[in-house]
This record gives structure tokens, sequence and C-alpha cells, in this order.
């Protein structure tokens, strides 16, 4: 008897078990579903941002670059512009100052998120960027991100605006 009721019981708890994990490899592929849909939505909203924006890993490769920050580089493709040095990437003022924030930051000292740069473009002069960035917390592979914008036209509009006050100031 006591054998009869073990075996049932174990056969209950064959049957729990393997319901169980049928309802559990149900919620994990709905779970897997939702992730890969906001994934997805993430991925389109950086692939469709106005913004530049551009991972790069701890060794200095771009592992993601929109668009948009493509456009703004006038390069076609992120590889494009890993194979350019960061000193011919930029302004000598633009590298300086990168290589302060290298040094700070490798020293623990705190370092700002938010900073202009200049670019030099590919077949184009110089072009002033306000830039975002920070580091990405919690992913080993991954060193920093930015988001670009191009702030050319505002530069130029300010400076116009400027001269436009000192010659108002000139003018009795």
């Amino acid at each position: 008897m006591l054998r009869i009721e073990y075996a049932l019981v174990k056969r209950k708890l064959i049957a729990e078990n393997s319901d169980y994990r049928k309802r559990l490899e149900q919620i994990v592929g709905e779970q897997a579903g939702e992730i890969r849909a906001s994934e997805e939505n993430f991925r389109n909203s950086l692939d469709n941002s106005p913004l530049g924006i551009r991972i790069v890993s701890a060794d200095g490769k771009t592992t993601y670059a929109n668009r948009a920050l493509l456009d703004i580089y006038g390069y076609s493709s992120a590889a494009e512009i890993d194979s350019i040095p960061y000193s011919k990437l930029y302004s000598p003022e633009t590298y300086a100052a990168h290589l302060e924030r290298v040094r700070k930051g490798q020293m623990g000292e705190q370092i700002p998120s938010n900073y202009e740069i200049d670019i030099i473009r590919k077949l184009v002069k110089s072009v002033g960027l306000w830039l975002v960035g920070g580091k990405f917390c919690g992913m080993a592979n991954i060193d920093s991100r930015c988001c670009i914008q191009d702030i050319t036209e505002k530069k130029r509009t300010a400076k116009a605006l400027q001269a436009s006050y000192d010659k108002l100031d000139k003018n009795p």
C-alpha cells in the first residue's frame, strides 16, 4: 500500500512539475517577446533620432552610430569614422580638451558630461557641435555614449546678432 501511495504521489508531483514547466516556458516566451519588442522600439528611437547618437566601447571602437551622427560627420559608416584618428577628426582645441578630459577621468576627477566640440567633417571645414555624453553603468563592453547636436547655425546666428549689437552700440 505504501509503495502504491508513493507511486501515486510521485506521479502527481511529476504531472504538476510538467504543468508548472509549461506555464513557466509560456511566461518566459511572452516576456522574451516583450523584451524583443521593447528593444526594437528602443533601436527605432535611436535610429530615427534627429540627434546624432554614438556608442563607443572601452577600447574606443564605435559600436553604434545612427544616421544623424553619420550625416553630421559626413561619413557613410561607423567604421569609416573609426578609421580616422581622433586628432584628425576634431579641431586642435577640441582634441586638446578631449585629452584633458581623458587625463582627468583617469585620475578619478569629475568631468563634464555636456560640452561644445568642433569636428572636422569629411570634405567640409570645422563644424560646431553640442555634445551630451556619459558612461554606461554596468555594461562591461561599452564605455560611453553621446548625443550630438549640430549648433553651427546657432553659432552663426549668435555671431551675427552680436555683430548687430556691436554696430548699434557704435551708432549714436
